[in-house]
Protein backbone atom coordinates (compact mmCIF):
# COMPACT_ATOMS: atom_id res chain seq x y z
CA UNK A 1 0.00 0.00 0.00
CA UNK A 2 0.94 3.28 -1.15
CA UNK A 3 1.09 6.11 1.82
CA UNK A 4 0.33 9.58 1.17
CA UNK A 5 3.47 10.89 2.15
CA UNK A 6 4.93 9.13 -0.92
CA UNK A 7 2.89 11.23 -3.12
CA UNK A 8 3.51 14.56 -1.41
CA UNK A 9 7.23 14.20 -1.30
CA UNK A 10 9.29 15.62 -4.47
CA UNK A 11 12.06 17.71 -5.78
CA UNK A 12 13.74 19.60 -2.91
CA UNK A 13 11.05 22.63 -3.61
CA UNK A 14 7.92 20.27 -3.67
CA UNK A 15 7.36 20.39 -7.55
CA UNK A 16 7.43 17.29 -9.77
CA UNK A 17 7.89 17.39 -13.96
CA UNK A 18 5.99 14.79 -16.08
CA UNK A 19 5.48 16.08 -19.52
CA UNK A 20 7.04 19.45 -19.51
CA UNK A 21 4.40 20.06 -16.55
CA UNK A 22 5.47 21.13 -13.16
CA UNK A 23 2.98 19.89 -10.30
CA UNK A 24 3.00 19.01 -7.02
CA UNK A 25 0.58 17.38 -4.52
CA UNK A 26 -0.85 19.12 -1.46
CA UNK A 27 -3.71 18.72 1.63
CA UNK A 28 -5.69 21.92 1.49
CA UNK A 29 -8.48 21.77 4.29
CA UNK A 30 -8.09 17.80 4.40
CA UNK A 31 -8.18 17.59 0.80
CA UNK A 32 -5.76 16.42 -1.93
CA UNK A 33 -5.15 18.77 -4.51
CA UNK A 34 -3.34 19.01 -7.37
CA UNK A 35 -1.41 22.33 -8.31
CA UNK A 36 -0.03 22.68 -11.86
CA UNK A 37 1.65 25.71 -13.47
CA UNK A 38 -0.14 25.72 -16.59
CA UNK A 39 1.50 25.35 -19.66
CA UNK A 40 -0.69 28.10 -21.06
CA UNK A 41 -0.77 30.92 -19.35
CA UNK A 42 2.32 29.84 -16.94
CA UNK A 43 0.39 30.44 -13.48
CA UNK A 44 -0.38 28.21 -11.11
CA UNK A 45 -3.81 26.74 -10.32
CA UNK A 46 -5.19 23.36 -9.59
CA UNK A 47 -5.85 20.57 -11.70
CA UNK A 48 -9.33 19.06 -11.83
CA UNK A 49 -11.33 16.85 -14.22
CA UNK A 50 -13.82 18.64 -16.53
CA UNK A 51 -16.73 16.71 -17.96
CA UNK A 52 -18.54 18.23 -21.10
CA UNK A 53 -21.02 16.58 -22.24
CA UNK A 54 -19.27 12.97 -23.23
CA UNK A 55 -15.69 13.93 -23.59
CA UNK A 56 -13.27 14.15 -20.30
CA UNK A 57 -11.60 17.34 -20.26
CA UNK A 58 -9.25 19.31 -17.57
CA UNK A 59 -9.26 22.58 -16.15
CA UNK A 60 -6.53 24.38 -14.51
CA UNK A 61 -8.85 26.78 -11.97
CA UNK A 62 -6.36 29.42 -11.03
CA UNK A 63 -9.22 31.17 -8.87
CA UNK A 64 -11.64 31.03 -6.40
CA UNK A 65 -14.39 32.59 -8.80
CA UNK A 66 -13.80 29.32 -10.94
CA UNK A 67 -11.56 31.19 -13.96
CA UNK A 68 -9.31 29.12 -15.54
CA UNK A 69 -7.58 27.30 -18.66
CA UNK A 70 -9.48 24.15 -20.41
CA UNK A 71 -7.52 21.28 -21.96
CA UNK A 72 -9.14 18.81 -24.19
CA UNK A 73 -8.75 15.74 -25.47
CA UNK A 74 -7.33 17.33 -28.59
CA UNK A 75 -4.98 19.77 -26.79
CA UNK A 76 -1.04 17.93 -26.92
CA UNK A 77 -1.14 18.44 -23.04
CA UNK A 78 -4.09 16.34 -22.69
CA UNK A 79 -2.16 12.94 -22.08
CA UNK A 80 0.96 14.82 -20.13
CA UNK A 81 -2.38 16.05 -17.69
CA UNK A 82 -3.79 12.65 -17.88
CA UNK A 83 -1.35 10.81 -16.27
CA UNK A 84 -0.46 13.25 -13.43
CA UNK A 85 -4.51 13.52 -12.25
CA UNK A 86 -4.88 9.59 -12.30
CA UNK A 87 -1.55 9.01 -11.10
CA UNK A 88 -2.05 11.01 -7.52
CA UNK A 89 -6.19 10.17 -7.59
CA UNK A 90 -4.76 6.57 -7.94
CA UNK A 91 -2.73 6.52 -5.48
CA UNK A 92 -3.93 9.42 -2.71
CA UNK A 93 -7.24 7.44 -1.60
CA UNK A 94 -7.11 7.47 2.03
Amino acid sequence: MIVLSEILEGSSNGWRETGGIKWRAEIQGGTLVIKVICPRCGRVGNLVRANHRTRVGFRIVHSASGWGCQFGWTQPEYDSLRSIYYSVRKRGRF
